[in-house]
């Protein structure tokens, strides 16, 4: 019975494991903005929930931050329309989200709408699939070596 209840306990462990990356990566942070006569900037999460409280900057070419904002309940803040150039606006909330999105305003008042998302870390995901297999194996090997009746 006790090696029972280990290889439940195991495998109770190796599939919370695999269900961890699913959820870390459901809050991915993604960044949207408007541009006509300001900026708007829409922060939110890939399950749509609004990224409230989350830091914005405008960085231009020279990486100087030309404005910042914090977003409010609904996730979206303003700021006045810069002069042209190519800018960064980058969106990270109080728990590690991040978001960047490049933005290149156009000399004439012409409406621009970009959108970008947060990367997926691949390595992470990776490394979890590997140690989960690896635990997995352990488990099993020292499972079946309880099991096997001495020669």
């Amino acid at each position: 019975m006790p090696r029972l209840k280990t290889l439940v306990v195991a495998f109770a462990l190796a599939g919370g494991v695999l269900a961890a990356p699913a959820d870390a990566f459901a809050h991915r942070m993604m960044i949207e903005a408007k541009v006509d006569g300001e900026v708007k900037i829409v922060v939110g999460y890939e399950d749509e929930t609004p990224a409230e409280g989350a830091t914005v900057r405008l960085r231009n070419a020279a990486n100087v931050v030309v404005a910042e904002a914090t977003t409010d309940e609904t996730g979206t803040c303003t700021f006045a329309r810069p002069s042209p150039g190519k800018y960064l606006l980058i969106a990270e909330d109080d728990t590690g989200h991040r978001a960047t999105l490049e933005l290149d305003l156009p000399g004439r008042a012409e409406d621009v709408v970009e959108t970008a998302t947060a990367p997926r870390n691949r390595w992470a995901m990776g490394a979890v699939g590997v140690g989960v297999i690896l635990l997995g194996s352990f488990v099993g090997r020292r499972f079946l070596a309880r099991k096997s009746p001495p020669e």
